[in-house]
């Protein structure tokens, strides 16, 4: 079963890689959590299942207890987050996967009345499965059956995985929600959220300025940071700050340059900040994360990050 290795890849918002390979685009994710999972998204679709403890959901704008047992599915590109609860961490695994290996290979009818709705968000699936559910025990059985053959290898299995993906797809296709009954995946607001989250990871290295920000997504500073707090649990500058700290984890672990460069190239202009922010999010100094023989693994969030800031 894959672990995750990559800081980028669950420490910014934006997951741009391809879980698995182009040969087989799915991956399995296994993590315990006992700090918030800071939202993110990607283009894969994502089924979770929790497999110990509590917490809240965040998908988009929406947020829902979930249990033991709870099964969750995450639309392609939905901004999506967990805060396990205050006494006991959570664990779930998760199976990422690509479009194309339940898709069709031309616009036939699968492709028109099972794929395309969910892309444009005509046909809603529902987010939530729990225990007891009608749909539960159906999703749980072919679930387990991808996760197991990752457990094993999915050479030789790949047939029997995208069978299990289909049964999945064929239950929920079969099990909509409602209309009406839930928030539009694409949400407005959360499209232009991935914009300012994408904006700063891209100008994390400058002196980004909530009024620079506000000027160029043209709105006031307080509704910028409203939308921005809706979607992530954190502030702008939080965010900014923990996007850089993560970039200059990289650049500690991968070369040899100074920890006062470090902090420059990363958008830090006073080293002394740059080491208390460091502290905050990674729980030692810059120094001490780099001689560390065992550095705090940043590629799993749940082990050395602080709640929101």
């Amino acid at each position: 079963m894959a672990e995750n290795t990559k800081l980028s890849r669950h420490i910014g918002i934006h997951e741009p890689v391809c879980h698995g390979g182009p040969d087989f685009h799915l991956m399995i994710h296994t993590f315990t959590a006992r700090d918030p999972v800071r939202p993110h998204w990607h283009g894969e679709y994502e089924i979770l299942m929790f497999t110990q403890g509590q917490g809240t959901m965040q998908i988009n704008a929406d947020r829902f207890p979930f249990s033991e047992g709870t099964i969750v599915f995450v639309r392609s590109e939905a901004v999506h987050g967990i805060t396990p609860g205050e006494k006991t961490p959570c664990a779930f695994f998760a199976v990422c996967f690509g479009q194309e290996l339940i898709d069709s290979a031309g616009e036939d009818a699968i492709r028109r009345k099972y794929i395309t709705p969910v892309q444009e968000g005509t046909l809603l699936f529902p987010s939530c499965i729990r225990r007891g559910d009608p749909l539960w025990e159906p999703l749980r059985v072919p679930l387990l059956e991808i996760q197991r053959a990752g457990a094993e290898g999915f050479a030789g299995r790949e047939l029997l995985v995208k069978s299990d993906l289909l049964r999945i797809w064929y239950l929920l296709v079969s099990n909509p929600v409602p209309a009406g009954k839930t928030a539009d995946p694409q949400d407005g607001q959360f499209l232009l959220l991935r914009q300012i989250l994408l904006r700063l990871q891209a100008r994390y290295a400058e002196d980004v300025t909530l009024s620079m920000l506000s000027a160029e997504f043209h709105m006031s500073e307080g509704q910028l940071c409203r939308i921005f707090r809706r979607g992530t649990g954190m502030s702008v500058i939080s965010y900014l700050n923990y996007y850089r700290i993560t970039i200059a984890c990289s650049m500690l672990r991968e070369g040899e340059a100074p920890v006062g460069s470090i902090a420059a190239s990363v958008g830090f202009r006073n080293i002394s900040y740059f080491n208390r922010i460091f502290r905050r999010f990674v729980h030692c100094t810059p120094a001490e994360y780099r001689k560390s023989p065992i550095a705090p693994d940043l590629a799993d969030p749940s082990s050395h990050l602080q709640p929101w800031a």
